[in-house]
């Protein structure tokens, strides 16, 4: 999408900008970066990753993380 950034990219941040140390699960959707929040198929991917702690679909990757803390609900 830019031609500044390291492809893959929205347009705004390269895929490879989005990772950070200890990260378990990454996806990467084929939206640009203003439409990103409001894209179903984005609020999908969240929606479940906040239940399962994982992303679906072809360009869903998993990481070996060192551990899954999970969130205590009161």
């Amino acid at each position: 999408m830019s031609n500044f950034l390291p492809n893959p990219d929205d347009g705004k941040v390269s895929v490879e900008n989005t990772k950070v140390q200890g990260m378990c699960a990454l996806v990467t959707v084929a939206v640009s970066h203003p439409f990103l929040m409001k894209r179903q198929q984005v609020i999908d991917q969240v929606l479940y990753f906040l239940s399962s702690g994982s992303f679906f679909g072809d360009s869903a990757q998993q990481f070996a993380c060192p551990a899954q803390l999970k969130p205590k609900l009161s």
